[in-house]
Formats: C-alpha cells, sequence, structure tokens
C-alpha cells in the first residue's frame, strides 16, 4: 500500500514537472469578419514593456491610434516597414513617428514582406493580415496570437534586430529636396527676367480686295509657319542658360 501511494506520489510530482506553469494558449482571427483587427488591438492592448513590430503595409488608423496609446503609456514601441510606406500617399508610419514613436524602413528586399508582432517577450503575433483597413475589410485574411509562448517570442526576437538593422530611419531617404545655391542663383533672376514676346505677323498686309477677305481662313491655313507667327526669347545678357 505504502509502494502505491508513493507511485501515485511520483506521477503526480512528474505530471506538475512537465506541465509548465503558463501554458501556451492562442487566438486565432480572420478578416473580413471574423475579428482580425480587433485581435490585433488587443495584444498590443495588453504590452506592458515592449512591442517590436514589423509589417509590410500599414495604413490601419485603429492599429497606429493603439500603438500610440502604448508608447503613451510608456511600452518601449518599435517599427521596422517595407520601403513602400515611405512614399505611400497615407501611411501610418508618418502619423507614428510623428508622435515620437521609433519608425524605420528596410530598402533591401523586392518587398518586406513580414508581418508580426512580438510583445513582452513572450506574446507573438503574425499571419497574412496587413496592417491595412483592405485586409480588415475587403480581403480574406487571418491572424494567430500567442500568448504565454516565451520560445517561439525568442525566434521572432532575434530575427528583429537583424530586420532593424538594415532599416533606415524613415525619411532619411526623403529629406525636402533643395537646389544647390548656385543654380538658385541662376534659377530665380531668370524666371523674373524672362520674357517671351510672341509678334503675329502678317506679311501680306497690303491692301485686300473683298475676294480675299472672304477667304481669309483659307488663305492663312496655307501660310507657312514663318508667315504667321515670330517668337523672340528675351534673356538676361549675362545668363548663363541656353535655348537652342
Amino acid at each position: 500500500m505504502i509502494k502505491a501511494a508513493a507511485q501515485k506520489f511520483f506521477v503526480a510530482a512528474f505530471l506538475l514537472l512537465a506541465v509548465p506553469a503558463h501554458a501556451t494558449s492562442a487566438e486565432v482571427g480572420f478578416s473580413p469578419s471574423g475579428g482580425a483587427q480587433q485581435l490585433v488591438i488587443s495584444a498590443i492592448d495588453s504590452a506592458k514593456s515592449t512591442i517590436r513590430l514589423v509589417a509590410y503595409s500599414f495604413t490601419s488608423t485603429p492599429i497606429a491610434k493603439a500603438l500610440l496609446q502604448a508608447h503613451q503609456r510608456g511600452v518601449d514601441v518599435q517599427i521596422v516597414l517595407d520601403k513602400s510606406n515611405a512614399t505611400a500617399r497615407y501611411s501610418a508610419a508618418t502619423f507614428l513617428a510623428n508622435q515620437g514613436v521609433p519608425v524605420r524602413i528596410d530598402y533591401r528586399y523586392a518587398i518586406m514582406h513580414d508581418k508580426f508582432i512580438v510583445i513582452d517577450g513572450h506574446t507573438i503575433e503574425t499571419g497574412s493580415f496587413n496592417f491595412t483597413a483592405g485586409a480588415t475589410f475587403r480581403n480574406a485574411e487571418n491572424i494567430i496570437v500567442l500568448h504565454d509562448a516565451p520560445q517561439i517570442a525568442a525566434v521572432y526576437a532575434r530575427e528583429w534586430p537583424r530586420l532593424c538593422d538594415e532599416a533606415e530611419p524613415l525619411h532619411q531617404r526623403n529629406l525636402p529636396m533643395r537646389l544647390p545655391v548656385p543654380c538658385l542663383q541662376i534659377a530665380e533672376p531668370l524666371f523674373q527676367a524672362l520674357q517671351i514676346a510672341v509678334r503675329l505677323h502678317d506679311r501680306n498686309d497690303g491692301a485686300q480686295n473683298a475676294a480675299e477677305k472672304s477667304s481669309q481662313s483659307s488663305a492663312q491655313q496655307h501660310r507657312s509657319p514663318s508667315q504667321r507667327h515670330h517668337v523672340t526669347w528675351i534673356l538676361p545678357q549675362n545668363s548663363r542658360c541656353r535655348i537652342r
């Protein structure tokens, strides 16, 4: 009887040691009607210390606002995006960068098509879902969020610095273009002084009889361009520009 009790004790102890204290759990979402965007936002809202986000396309205002709120409550938020976000008409990249969130752009690949978030070193969000209105309301997409999965999170966390290191801060390649000073010195007075005088000459302004006047339109069509128009370009004498 003592032997049987000991065996039960060892089995129970083995099971307690084999099962982790915080078992990994998963949530799955779909779009357009399966709550994918809200699941992303909920994962972001759960962050306590760090968020590392990598995305291809990012135009979702609700997700951008969730990241901004995390940043404002002290979470360390950092983002790497595909180069298309640097020139897109609208991207959450600019919105977040203007609020002080570090945003970097990866120019290395034809497309940087990764889509994942590492949260607090133990939660992962990934899937086909782009952070866009199109993915939310028009596309068929999926995401999965793994909670309490530090080993899997560590794999993604090792990929993050590689992508971050090869990326560049947003707008580093998109500074406002400025003309060199010598070009400005030439162009500004040139555009002010340049005058185009178009003088219309009718080299046949002699007296015309009634028959010629009635056929004036037809006659003008048969005149050569040099008979109808003379163009004079007036440029500053010291201009370095030449019109050939």
